[in-house]
């Protein structure tokens, strides 16, 4: 029989594990948009909330930004803490 705190910790896990994949998804959705349903407007940007990397254009510029990606990291962990809690406060468990 499972105790409480196992049961605390499974749902904690679903949570953070589900709000990770739906944050990766977001990072790199735009960048799949882009390529491959024709939406091109000469820049291929990947990230969420925060672009990233961008690379294209007339110029053909490319910029990556490291404080930027640390604070997509940062969300996303952030994101994945209040998810897996909030899974855990919904139901009581039995």
């Amino acid at each position: 029989m499972a105790t409480v705190a196992m049961k605390h910790r499974t749902k904690f896990i679903t949570g953070f594990s589900g709000a990770l994949l739906v944050i990766l998804f977001l990072n790199v959705w735009p960048n799949y948009k882009m390529r491959f349903y024709g939406v091109n407007d000469g820049y291929d940007c990947l990230g969420f909330p925060f672009t990233f990397r961008a690379i294209g254009g007339i110029a053909g510029t490319y910029e990556f930004s490291y404080l930027a990606l640390l604070a997509d990291v940062a969300f996303g962990l952030f994101a994945g803490v209040i998810v897996g809690w909030v899974r855990t406060q919904l139901r009581p468990t039995d």
